[in-house]
């Protein structure tokens, strides 16, 4: 399903921020960010793949205004290219009048758990999933787009920006001027939100002096959760060089605070 992320009222807001799919993030739905439009045809692709090989529903999220009303040049495939990537579809539950099931009923004390087990074994289930589809969709299509994660410019970056959605534009635009002042500075975009790719993420961070993410972000996947994903890797540091961690108000209700310039 496509999403294009807006912030929640009241008050009205057209403009982006993702409070709204990120308020789903226990629903049990796979959520891919999409950093520019291009990225949002190439992973509407692959999560048809990925819904029906695990048979869960999947968020394509792009940004409200800044993507969804933007007119942009993008390379949309044949359609035979796009068939030869996905396979034949052969649905696991479907309505039969032969054989007739309840679909979203009802579940009990007695097998909720085990229903919602069955969810997060789904999720664990993606994380394997997803950067092999990623792959695929690499070889067959001549780009990479998808996976857990992207890094840019991280080699020996010891600052990070960590981002999703369209902003990591602007933040590569401002990562390459900080380099250009002689800041070893890095950006990492998450690509899938749900399940999040701790893991990942925490391969990425390591070592690295500094980190910094948006208060959106750093809300939706709560401060503890930050802390477990990341302060470990400051025990690892040397002596009086932990890890600094970061946070700060962009990117709610709009984009006007994620403008390179003075004071970034």
């Amino acid at each position: 399903m496509t999403i294009g992320n807006r912030a929640i009222g009241a008050p009205i807001n057209i403009w982006n921020d993702h409070s709204d799919s990120m308020a789903l993030r226990d629903a049990g739905w796979i959520q891919v960010h999409a950093e520019n439009n291009q990225e949002a045809v190439d992973l509407h692709i692959q999560a048809f793949r990925l819904a029906e090989q695990l048979s869960v529903p999947v968020m394509v999220c792009e940004d409200g205004f800044i993507l969804t009303h933007a007119v942009e040049r993008v390379d949309i495939p044949e359609a035979a290219e796009v068939d030869a990537y996905l396979p034949p579809f052969e649905p696991v539950q479907l309505l039969d009048p032969e054989q007739p099931v309840t679909i979203g009923a009802m579940v009990g004390p007695e097998a909720f758990f085990e229903v919602r087990y069955l969810s997060h074994h789904k999720q664990l289930q993606a994380i394997e999933v997803i950067p092999e589809l990623a792959a695929e969709f690499a070889a067959a299509f001549g780009r990479e787009s998808g996976g857990l994660v992207q890094g840019y410019r991280l080699d020996d970056a010891e600052t990070v920006i960590v981002a999703l959605g369209s902003v990591i534009g602007t933040v590569k635009d401002v990562v390459d001027d900080m380099r250009d002042d002689g800041l070893a500075a890095g950006a990492l975009k998450i690509t899938t939100f749900r399940p999040f790719p701790l893991l990942a993420v925490r391969q990425a961070l390591e070592g690295r002096q500094r980190h910094r993410l948006p208060r959106g972000l750093l809300d939706a996947l709560s401060r503890k959760f930050v802390a477990r994903a990341l302060d470990p890797f400051a025990l690892r540091q040397r002596p009086g060089r932990g890890q600094r961690r970061g946070g700060g108000a962009q990117g709610q209700g709009h984009e006007r605070y994620f403008r390179p310039g003075p004071g970034r």
